[in-house]
């Protein structure tokens, strides 16, 4: 399947996104863990960072993504 077609696409950041708020559980649930008080989403500035040499489209589809996992 080329990743680029709109079904490619849609798969690639919904994978992205599972993983994404997978992540988000566990770092808050780990956070909460050391930590005195239960940490919640709102108490955390979430940056997703990408690597310069990335193609556009691929950028494109991480920023897809993260918004997302914003909603």
């Amino acid at each position: 399947m080329d990743p680029w077609t709109t079904l490619g696409v849609v798969v690639v950041v919904v994978v992205v996104v599972i993983v994404v708020v997978g992540l988000q559980e566990h770092a808050l649930k780990e956070l909460s863990a050391q930590s005195a008080t239960i940490i919640v989403n709102e108490d955390v500035r979430w940056v997703i960072t990408v690597p310069a040499i990335w193609t556009a489209p691929a950028k494109q589809l991480m920023r897809l993504a993260a918004y997302e996992v914003h909603r």
